[in-house]
């Protein structure tokens, strides 16, 4: 089975059927898939795995030359809804508790060097990619990463920990936190299914190209697919 989400992923694969069909390449059963929107983890929960008949399944993105991919970050997204006391700032002295500087120290709490900018290869991060609101209520959003789900369970606790002390510091209820898993690495099952990787380096490496097998530090509708396809 071959399946792709992107522009460079669908060219990649009606190329390889163009030489098949041109060139009269003996072959078995070929599948192909088109499936949108992956960035967050959703884009293959429609799929008709089933129904499409395929056991395993490769996926096509871009990248570079050679480049095999089989581990994805875990993901989950965080986010803290902040609301405090707002008054005039003339008369602000012991009474005002700006939402706006406690998400700052709520950030500040967090491993400055574990951000997407200071990590590579199978580091994970912190990433604050929304800040939105006023002194009276704040949201602000994380996405966080990390290829090793015992790393991520444990940024989820710092998060936790970060909003117990808040709260212990300005009041109850001053923040709160939501967290979501998006998606998981598929790692975890691959690694029981090594022969597709082995399968994929062998077909680079007889066009002559080297294969690079190397951590992906995003996600693919592998990630989703794989659960429906080998279990």
């Amino acid at each position: 089975m071959l399946g792709a989400d992107d522009k460079a992923g669908i060219a990649e694969i009606m190329s390889a059927c163009e030489i098949i069909v041109c060139e009269q390449i003996p072959h078995g059963k070929i599948c192909i898939g088109f499936t949108p929107d992956e960035e967050v983890g959703k884009g293959a929960d429609w799929f008709d795995v089933e129904g499409f008949g395929a056991d395993y399944a490769y996926t096509m993105d871009g990248g570079v030359e050679g480049g095999i991919e089989y581990e994805n970050f875990n993901a989950a997204e965080a986010v803290f809804g902040i609301k405090r006391i707002a008054v005039h700032p003339g008369i602000a002295k012991n009474t005002m508790i700006n939402a706006l500087v406690v998400a700052c120290e709520i950030n500040g709490m967090l491993p400055w060097a574990e951000t997407p900018a200071h990590t590579e290869e199978y580091e994970g991060f912190y990433y604050l990619h929304k800040l939105e609101g006023s002194t009276e209520q704040v949201s602000m959003s994380f996405s966080l990463r990390d290829h090793d789900s015992t790393i991520l369970a444990a940024r989820k606790k710092t998060l936790q920990q970060a909003v117990k002390i808040v709260n212990e510091k300005y009041g109850a209820d001053t923040v709160s936190l939501t967290i979501t898993d998006r998606y998981k690495n598929m790692a975890d099952i691959i690694k029981n299914h090594f022969h597709l990787v082995e399968n994929a380096r062998m077909a680079t490496e007889s066009i002559g190209v080297i294969p690079l097998v190397i951590p992906m530090r995003g996600c693919t509708d592998g990630a989703s697919l794989k659960v429906k396809v080998i279990h």
